[in-house]
């Protein structure tokens, strides 16, 4: 996880042979040198870590076993932290602010803390079956991703959950907020079923999902979503977890995803650079697909961050 000024650089290591660790980069250049902040000894050998939304100005962020209740806590970037647990097994989580966390459940519920962690708040029912991931809208909205192709929300806080009735084609959800999502309540999705396609969707107006890279997908060349990001100026980006090549794979950007008509929406290729084979699966660490898409913008423009795990290397593009 990149901080927003893009200055400092997170990950988390996993290892079968002994506990797994969370280390920070700083400095020119990035990813040079790595401190190791934090050892965890899980059972899971997998630890998911979040940044807390407004991390520029609370420098917290917490660190969870996957499939495991321990967790882990610092407000101060990484320097130091305090071990807490969450009520059940963590399958995912989003932290608002230092104090406000939400964790996805098994079974698809999802439990709040506002107090860092110490006091969770009862269990809520989202309507999905199972939970892949989570995200924040801007406005605070909870989006929940599930792993059937369905998608929930909440606009209270997680004190309910609105369940889209409609399900998109495919298994583990992507799911991810306009960056004008105030204005125009529009949510983006995606799975990691091939060729299933990004969709999208105008909360409280839609009665249907509307594919928008129909002229991605009818090539069927295999494209599977593990993540999704967006730029201020509203620039979109997807990543694919198929094995990187000239054309599949990689990365793909629509510099117009909001256009009214959507075959006239136009996605790209960004793969330049990207060593042939590169392949951003999650679920090479994890039991689900775990959003593997990081974006920052502290320099400028758009910088846009993953890894391919399997080759143990971390990737950066620049937009």
């Amino acid at each position: 996880a990149p901080s927003p000024d893009s200055e400092s650089l997170f990950i988390t290591t996993y290892s079968p042979f002994g506990p797994e660790g969370i280390w920070r980069s700083a400095g020119d250049p990035l990813g040079k040198y790595w401190e190791r902040l934090l050892t965890m000894d899980t059972t899971t050998d997998a630890v998911i870590l979040r940044l807390s939304a407004s991390v520029s100005d609370d420098s917290t962020m917490y660190a969870a076993e996957a499939g495991s209740n321990l967790m882990a806590v610092s407000y101060n970037r990484g320097n130091t932290w305090q071990w807490c647990s969450a009520p059940e097994p963590v399958i995912d989580m989003v932290v608002y602010n230092e104090e406000t966390v939400y964790v996805a459940l098994p079974e698809g519920y999802i439990s709040k803390t506002i107090d860092s962690a110490w006091i969770w708040q009862d269990p809520v029912d989202t309507g999905l079956s199972e939970i892949n991931m989570l995200a924040v809208a801007p406005d605070g909205t909870i989006l929940v991703g599930g792993r059937n192709g369905e998608v929930a929300y909440s606009t209270d806080g997680g004190d309910s959950f609105t369940r889209i009735y409609e399900a998109v084609d495919g298994n583990d959800v992507q799911v991810m907020a306009d960056v004008d999502f105030k204005e125009n309540r529009i949510i983006y999705v995606a799975t990691d079923t091939p060729d299933s396609g990004i969709w999208r969707w105008m909360i409280d107006s839609s009665d249907e999902w509307e594919q928008i890279d129909r002229s991605i997908t009818r090539l069927a060349g295999g494209q599977c979503i593990s993540g999704l990001a967006m730029g201020l100026e509203g620039t979109l980006y997807a990543l694919r977890s198929e094995p990187a090549s000239v054309d599949s794979g990689g990365m793909m950007r629509s510099l117009n995803p909001l256009a009214p008509v959507s075959s006239t929406i136009e996605f790209d290729l960004v793969n330049r650079g990207l060593p042939e084979g590169t392949t951003f699966d999650p679920t090479v660490v994890f039991a689900n697909a775990l959003p593997y898409l990081k974006l920052s913008e502290g320099t400028g423009q758009n910088e846009l961050w993953s890894i391919d795990t399997a080759n143990q290397a971390i990737y950066r593009f620049q937009d």
